[in-house]
């Protein structure tokens, strides 16, 4: 399920989180800990727990781009 996930981000993903990045002055250390959230799930083999991460990751960079 993780793998089908992370094959969905293509390039036009790559380039929303820059902009989002550019959005918040606090964006990149969120990112930060975000990934940390993701890597530990993964390292410690909880997939439900990398999964919920990388979907937290992925709402909070759309909530970020929506405002505009």
């Amino acid at each position: 399920m993780l793998g089908r996930l992370y094959d969905s981000l293509c390039a036009r993903h790559v380039l929303l989180g820059v902009v989002a990045l550019q959005r918040s002055a606090t964006r990149r250390q969120d990112v930060l800990s975000e990934h940390q959230a993701i890597v530990d799930g993964l390292a410690s083999g909880d997939a439900a727990a990398a999964e919920a991460a990388i979907l937290r990751h992925l709402d909070t960079t759309g909530s970020i781009l929506m405002k505009g």
